[in-house]
């Protein structure tokens, strides 16, 4: 076991510290728990990876990652479940294997611990750090809700049930099987 000689003075600190894997963000500096994904959310979330893999193969236009932390500033640390980084924002991609700075795309499935979180507080932060598109995604119905950033602010999208079309990347995407 380690000696700690200097404790962490703040939340990111704290973080920073904290077992690779451990389910949890930094939002507006309070860490975050949460439990694992349940079956429904991550088959979504494959879904969802493989068509924009697909998609990224035939047109290199980025990468997709899925579950890598996104350090956006000094309080707010978030792991979503699908983002693109953009060719042109490859620089981002840090040295310590994390996101630092913000993707072009995020998607969310939502669960039932961190829904509200994703609805308002990282909602409002990825459209002040540049996030051009952000999509959320409920797992029991597959209503998809969409928004694109206008004056770091997002927009409302059409929403609609079982497809989404992602804006930046001119892709549709069906989540039925």
């Amino acid at each position: 076991m380690e000696t700690m000689l200097h404790p962490p003075r703040t939340a990111l600190e704290l973080y920073k510290i904290l077992p690779e894997g451990t389910q949890c963000e930094l939002i507006n500096n309070q860490i975050i728990m949460s439990p694992s994904a349940k079956w429904k959310h991550q088959d979504i979330v494959k879904k969802i990876l493989v068509a924009l893999d697909n998609y990224l193969k035939k047109n290199p236009a980025g990468i997709v990652l899925s579950d890598v932390d996104i350090y956006l500033n000094e309080a707010n640390v978030y792991r979503p479940d699908i983002m693109v980084i953009t060719n042109n924002q490859l620089h981002i991609l840090g040295d310590d294997g994390y996101i630092h700075g913000a993707p072009e795309l995020v998607i969310e499935v939502l669960s039932q611990g961190t829904h509200k979180y994703d609805k308002k507080e990282k909602k409002e932060m990825y459209a002040k750090c540049g996030v051009k598109e952000y999509w959320l995604v409920e797992p029991t119905t597959l209503q998809c809700e969409g928004f694109v950033a206008e004056d770091n602010k997002f927009q409302p999208l059409p929403s609609s049930e079982k497809k989404f079309k992602i804006q930046v990347l001119n892709l549709s995407i069906r989540l039925e099987s």
